[in-house]
């Protein structure tokens, strides 16, 4: 997800190394995470999701 982590990132190197990072990943939406916790509340009674993780599922290297 989008996060604004970086802008309190008070060296400037930093800061821009972490901005430039975080650039070539394409970001997890709202719609990406509520898509997921709707599919986990639509499962058939007998099924209990105990846990979700959602990450995206390619990252450069």
């Amino acid at each position: 997800m989008t996060t604004e982590i970086a802008d309190h990132i008070t060296h400037d190197r930093v800061r821009e190394q972490v901005k430039e990072h975080y650039s070539s990943f394409e970001v997890l939406t709202a719609d990406d995470v509520a898509s997921a916790i709707l599919y986990s509340l639509d499962r058939p009674s007998h099924v209990a999701v105990n846990e979700l993780l959602i990450r995206l599922a390619l990252q450069r290297e």
